[in-house]
């Protein structure tokens, strides 16, 4: 919007024609509320826990609003007003713009602790951001028109003209490049903060699911015995003392329902310390996460297995967390980096071994000459840790596709391997 209403400077004609009072009163509106857009922002940084959060980011709105107002009364007054448009022009720089840009910074400062946490790999573009919006603030916010208002004497377009050798328009316009850049940059912490809240839901739907699985067990299993137990030992009560050779036979029963109880419990802590999933549930928790990150990321993308669901095979739950975390990582990539306007997911077990492939039809590039970025590395260094293979075919203009060969039991890392060109 403030691009906006400084680019109708540049189309405006000469003279004094309505039509060139509209697009004045246009291009003040615009900045104006461009201000309040920014101070909006700010503030949205910097009280996203605080708990008046609501009556706070009415501040922009009710101040955006009384200079709206105003502006509109001195354009359709008929007769002078105590302010002018140029008053106008100066007050919302001084008392919207400079505490806006001001706050983004300080509001973008406050994120880099959480940022650090996380580990996110942007961190210099936010000092890059903070720096842009502090040097806005000053040209924006402090260098106006020359008139009688507070500092604007001293500090003033023309002065800066004078002393830095350029209009501060162009120098606004700098800083706008940059942060325009530094921002862009940014971007990659919204694809890592939605990673890490698919990965946090997908581990809470998981603990889920196990928890309703283990009461499932206890309840059809151990839980059952324990109760026939304790229905045995009141028979065997009332059998003691009428009939002694039958609470004998109950009791001898009753020792070996015991038995095969701890031997079962036994079982079931096992199965719990070596925990592992069926084909069916890899191939569903697989399908779940790339559905949600398609429609996160707003892109086509189709799941198909030919994952046959064997009871006798089961699926480490090391290798499934593994899987879900490729998987991932690979559309990722794709939304990142792709420009791509679609993409699959293909799940697939040969022999022992998992095959994992992520495709797009987007831009791809040449393996020849190309260098792997962190994300395509941090997936060949987790592949190789699991004793795997990873293969990343790639032409330009024909798209990529990852394919990740999974062993169901860990043989060691492999030789890593190049990517092959095809």
């Amino acid at each position: 919007m403030h691009a906006a209403a400084d680019w109708l400077l540049v189309f405006l004609p000469e003279g004094r024609s309505p039509a060139v009072s509209w697009l004045l009163l246009l291009r003040g509106l615009g900045v104006i509320i461009s201000f309040g857009l920014l101070l909006q922002f700010g503030l949205m940084l910097l009280v996203e826990r605080h708990p008046k959060r609501s009556l706070l980011l009415l501040l922009p709105a009710v101040l955006t609003g009384a200079f709206v107002w105003q502006l509109l009364i001195v354009h359709f007054a008929d007769h002078r007003t105590a302010l002018t448009v140029l008053d106008l022009k100066i007050l919302s720089r001084y008392f919207i713009g400079l505490p806006g840009s001001l706050l983004a910074a300080w509001g973008l400062l406050q994120q880099v602790p959480a940022l650090r946490a996380n580990r996110c790999p942007r961190i210099g573009h936010l000092y890059g951001a903070v720096v842009c919006f502090v040097l806005y603030a000053f040209m924006a916010g402090l260098v106006v028109p020359k008139s009688g208002y507070l500092l604007s004497g001293l500090l003033n377009e023309t002065s800066f003209a004078a002393v830095v050798g350029m209009p501060v328009e162009v120098a606004r316009g700098l800083v706008i490049l940059g942060l325009t850049y530094c921002v862009g940059g940014l971007l990659d912490i919204f694809h890592l903060e939605t990673e890490r809240r698919l990965r946090t839901a997908e581990q809470d739907r998981a603990l889920l699911r196990e928890r309703e699985q283990i009461g499932r067990d206890l309840h059809d299993g151990v839980m059952q015995t324990l109760y026939g137990t304790g229905l045995g030992l009141k028979q065997l009560a009332t059998l003691s003392q009428t009939n002694p050779d039958q609470a004998q036979a109950i009791l001898t029963e009753l020792n070996q329902e015991i038995g095969r109880a701890v031997v079962q419990m036994r079982r079931y802590v096992q199965d719990l310390k070596e925990h592992t999933f069926s084909g069916a549930e890899l191939t569903e928790a697989v399908r779940l996460q790339v559905s949600e990150m398609g429609q996160f990321a707003g892109l086509p993308v189709t799941f198909e297995t030919d994952l046959v669901d064997d009871p006798d095979r089961r699926i480490p739950a090391g290798l499934r967390e593994e899987v879900l975390s490729i998987a991932r990582e690979g559309l990722s990539n794709i939304v990142r980096h792709s420009r791509a306007s679609g993409a699959s997911v293909l799940l697939g077990l040969e022999d022992d071994t998992i095959i994992l492939r992520v495709s797009d039809d987007g831009e791809g590039f040449d393996t020849s000459t190309a260098t792997a970025g962190r994300g395509l590395e941090s997936l060949r260094e987790r592949v190789d840790s699991m004793g795997g293979l990873l293969q990343i075919h790639s032409t330009p203009g024909e798209g990529t596709r990852l394919v990740a060969h999974l062993p169901l039991v860990r043989r060691g890392a492999r030789q890593r391997t190049g990517v092959t060109n095809v």
